[in-house]
């Protein structure tokens, strides 16, 4: 598994056999986060939704589940949400500008829905990789120092 944030030269790995690309649901919710000055009820709608799927993550590790109950609580929770969240990107779609920044945080979550719903199918997966960014990030910073200095 794969998971990225939705910078397009990753979905050429996705074709590779024996690579599932996956999707960051952080990096979508920052989308609608960014939407909403200009779409407050459609953004705030969005959010509500997507703070249920991270509701759901820390009810699990709260309550130390298997992975076998990640996954199996993931079916039936999580995914009827992000499924109801894809439909609603249907039908509100037309009714934004397409250049807008709801219209673009609409098209960027649509267009990656299957990856992000991957981590679903898999208990050993994250709902995002904020973990990993978190952890480089003392390197890219250190690293954007240097060639700064310079």
């Amino acid at each position: 598994h794969l998971q990225t944030d939705g910078y397009a030269v990753y979905d050429e790995y996705g074709h590779k056999v024996g690579i599932t690309l996956m999707h960051c649901w952080a990096h979508a919710r920052r989308k609608f986060a960014e939407a909403e000055d200009s779409d407050r009820a459609r953004a705030h709608y969005v959010l509500q939704e997507i703070q249920k799927l991270y509701a759901l993550e820390r009810e699990m590790k709260d309550l130390k589940l298997s992975e076998t109950e990640i996954t199996a609580m993931r079916t039936e929770k999580a995914l009827p949400v992000i499924e109801a969240l894809k439909k609603w990107f249907i039908a509100a779609r037309p009714g934004v500008l397409p250049k807008s920044p709801m219209g673009k945080a609409i098209d960027y979550t649509l267009w990656r829905i299957d990856a992000l719903k991957v981590y679903t199918t898999d208990g050993k997966l994250q709902i995002d990789n904020n973990l990993v960014e978190n952890s480089i990030r003392p390197i890219a910073v250190g690293r954007k120092k240097l060639f700064v200095r310079r």
